[in-house]
């Protein structure tokens, strides 16, 4: 049963996060979302641990540009609480 509350609760925060800022995050706009300056984000993602290897698995690059698939950020959002 918590898996179900699991998945509602990225729901929600996918909906959410999707109304704000759409389909994908940009840097900025992740460290927003993780209460984080966008210098700290990136300090984060440099290091090997299992949330950055999720958090950078949902990386898309155009070009020089970085974005984060907004889905899959709402699934590690969402399912932190159980997480823990």
């Amino acid at each position: 049963m918590s898996d179900d509350r699991t998945l509602d609760e990225a729901d929600m925060v996918y909906q959410a996060l999707f109304k704000q800022f759409g389909v994908l995050l940009t840097c900025k706009q992740l460290a927003q979302v993780l209460h984080r300056s966008k210098d700290g984000l990136r300090q984060t993602l440099k290091r090997r641990t299992e949330w950055t290897a999720r958090v950078n698995s949902s990386k898309v690059r155009f070009g020089r540009r970085v974005y984060f698939r907004t889905g899959q950020i709402a699934e590690l959002i969402g399912g932190s609480a159980s997480d823990e």
